[in-house]
């Protein structure tokens, strides 16, 4: 296996988090954890400590977790920086090592800049780029126990999910721990 560990997330950068919820929904993938007018406790974009704005969803498809977010103001960002390119969709690969340090010197060693770095409580999301005609962005998320056992409870809410109630509130207000 990877030093990176298998793929943890999905991440997509979208205009209009509700038609891609709902995009994912006609596909069976929910139900849908949703947060809005979210601000990160941290985050630092190419040098520079900003604080940036977003809607954004999550769900599980298997054991990997579908991130959907959506920029809601001008303030400098990862997703923001993709969007002005015209593209929209796939942004990013996220994974969740155990051996950061050990993740961060592989992609270093590949080729890779960290460009974004931030967080909340329980977890740290650090964003990694490589220019060039395989150009992609990956994440290194950096996530506590307490988080880690929620994705792990998500992931089951996820695999049985039967159709219903496919809106849901914040993620960490849905299990119980």
């Amino acid at each position: 296996m990877s030093v990176l560990g298998p793929i943890g997330q999905l991440g997509y950068a979208v205009r209009d988090l509700d038609a891609w919820v709902d995009h994912y929904l006609s596909a069976g993938v929910g139900p849908w954890f949703i947060v809005r007018d979210f601000i990160p406790a941290s985050y630092e974009h190419r040098g520079q400590t900003v604080r940036p704005r977003f809607n954004f969803a999550i769900s599980w498809s298997g054991n990997v977790q579908i991130e959907l977010i959506q920029p809601i103001d001008d303030t400098p960002n990862a997703q923001s920086d993709y969007l002005q390119t015209g593209q929209e969709g796939l942004q990013h690969v996220c994974y969740f090592p155990r051996d950061y340090a050990a993740a961060k010197a592989n992609l270093e060693a590949r080729g890779y800049t960290q460009y974004v770095q931030g967080g909340n409580s329980g977890f740290q999301f650090n964003y990694f780029e490589r220019p060039g005609p395989v150009g992609e962005t990956i994440e290194l998320g950096l996530i506590s126990d307490e988080t880690r056992l929620i994705f792990e409870k998500l992931i089951v809410v996820c695999a049985e999910w039967d159709g219903s109630d496919p809106y849901r509130g914040a993620f960490r207000d849905s299990v119980r721990l």
